[in-house]
């Protein structure tokens, strides 16, 4: 759950200020921020169903680790790129983190018993898209204060907590 969380409050303040960050601190277009935005997205599209197959060959853990170390690689590439190629390679990467859900969303369903699945699924996403929320406020409170690409770097490394946490996960067949 508590991965869920943070992966949640990552994309949630990613997703919130990436076009504002492209605009005011790499000093790209409005017209090619939002044309990476939908690159972001794009990403999305493709690799969810790729992270759904790796899930499926090797299990959580190891899913969860690709999927969350690449996004925190791509996380940092943009806090230090400037050229708008290697800004749209690192988005690219940072994308990946809209595969999570494809890993962490199944094994938490699995995680809960069958009679209650339904009602736990609902209660769980309560709590982590609750527990998410303040994210967007306290990244954006961080980027008033001038510390914009640090407030990226910040993201990076809530995501290496995540991957840190995934070896707390309970050592399962779905989990491997």
């Amino acid at each position: 759950m508590l991965i869920q969380i943070l992966g949640e409050a990552v994309w949630a303040a990613f997703t919130g200020f990436f076009p504002l960050y492209l605009i005011e601190v790499k000093s790209l277009s409005p017209t090619l921020a939002s044309g990476l935005f939908a690159l972001f997205f794009a990403g999305g599209v493709v690799i969810k169903p790729v992270t759904g197959n790796i899930y499926d060959r090797v299990g959580a853990r190891r899913s969860i680790i690709i999927v969350m170390t690449v996004s925190g690689i791509g996380l940092v590439a943009l806090a230090v790129v400037d050229d708008p190629l290697l800004v749209a390679l690192s988005t690219v990467l940072a994308s990946t983190m809209l595969g999570r859900g494809a890993v962490v969303l199944p094994y938490m369903t699995n995680a809960i018993p069958e009679d209650e699945r339904n009602s736990g699924l609902g209660m769980l996403r309560t709590i982590y898209i609750t527990g998410s929320a303040a994210s967007p406020v306290l990244f954006g409170a961080i980027a008033d204060h001038g510390f914009f690409t640090e407030a990226i770097i910040l993201l990076a490394g809530v995501t290496a907590l995540a991957v840190v946490l995934v070896f707390l996960l309970p050592k399962s067949d779905a989990a491997k």
